[in-house]
């Protein structure tokens, strides 16, 4: 799961799962090593990585005042065509 976000100056942002801390398995490659995301420049911020353990889940990020949150994306794995 992605999100479009920027902030003026650099903000924290935190993700939960289910109510509760990410587990590290599921860490995005923009979580340091505490789960935390660092916002600053307006790009697309990776916010979760279920990987192949899809399912239904409840999703909570925490945006400090000052981050502007535009839209999700969700990437999946694609199929080559032959």
């Amino acid at each position: 799961v992605y999100l479009v976000m920027e902030s003026t100056t650099p903000k924290n942002i935190t993700v939960l799962l289910d109510g509760k801390q990410v587990p590290k398995k599921y860490y995005s490659a923009d979580m340091n090593q505490d789960g935390i995301i660092r916002v600053q420049q307006a790009r697309a911020y990776e916010i979760i990585n279920l990987g192949k353990n899809y399912g239904r889940h409840t999703l909570t990020i925490q945006l400090p005042e000052g981050v502007t949150a535009y839209v999700f994306t969700f990437v999946g794995e694609t199929k080559k065509s032959n």
